[in-house]
């Protein structure tokens, strides 16, 4: 692999890992199993909080609107900077390795800065499964749109209009804050030339969180040969 991507992968949600629902354990154990030689790291809420607080190279201000924020928005602030500081792989935790990684990037050459999925969703990339080398300009880009555009209101004018159309304060505040999708797909369409937008070796869906989930793949490794394996459980990618 001649990328730059360090071999880390990143997951986070609001438990400490012993209190996680199982299903989203053995989700968490398909990015273990399929990537040996990598890295896993899991950050819950509170560990989450105490980086963006003491790890954050940008304003200030990124840590106010990360504390006026809810759940999943501050998961999208979290993951951006944890990727601009260290680089690696960000995984929802509603999302199952289905490729080895060194496998899903073997394709990816030097002067890369991001890697993505090829699919937008309404107009926008999904920041749900995504690599990055570490100080990744797109990152600080994505960061510094937060930080600029969240400051100039925090967007007064787009949520007083928002309140005119019904909503609550409150939730015209959280709208406005809670748009990371939306400059993550800024910052790669400003940077384009620096973005490898292939990476297919993952299934995100909200049915994870369903205790019947099969974890049981058609894992086509390296091309060579097709075999059924327990992505949560096997971990012997030789080949029979």
């Amino acid at each position: 692999m001649t990328n730059q991507v360090p071999k880390i992968i990143w997951q986070t949600h609001e438990w400490e890992y012993s209190e996680l629902p199982e299903n989203l354990k053995k989700a968490t154990m398909t990015w273990r199993n399929l990537n040996p030689t990598w890295e896993h790291r899991y950050v819950s809420a509170k560990e989450r909080k105490e980086y963006v607080k003491s790890n954050n190279p940008f304003h200030s201000r990124l840590y106010l609107f990360y504390c006026a924020a809810e759940g999943t928005t501050q998961a999208d602030i979290w993951r951006y900077l944890v990727l601009y500081n260290n680089g690696g792989v960000y995984a929802d935790m509603d999302s199952v390795c289905s490729e080895p990684l060194d496998q899903s990037f073997k394709d990816v050459g030097p002067g890369v800065d991001v890697i993505s999925e090829q699919s937008d969703h309404n107009g926008q990339i999904n920041n749900s499964n995504f690599a990055a080398i570490k100080f990744s300009k797109v990152m600080k880009d994505t960061l510094g749109h937060i930080v600029n555009v969240l400051y100039e209101l925090v967007r007064v004018e787009l949520v007083l209009a928002s309140v005119e159309s019904g909503m609550s304060l409150n939730d015209a505040v959280q709208y406005e804050i809670g748009l990371g999708p939306q400059y993550f797909t800024t910052a790669i369409e400003d940077n384009i030339e620096l973005v490898w937008r292939d990476y297919k070796g993952f299934i995100h869906s909200s049915d994870i969180w369903d205790p019947n989930w099969n974890f049981i793949y058609e894992v086509d490794y390296h091309g060579e040969k097709k075999q059924y394996l327990d992505l949560a459980r096997d971990n012997n990618w030789s080949l029979v």
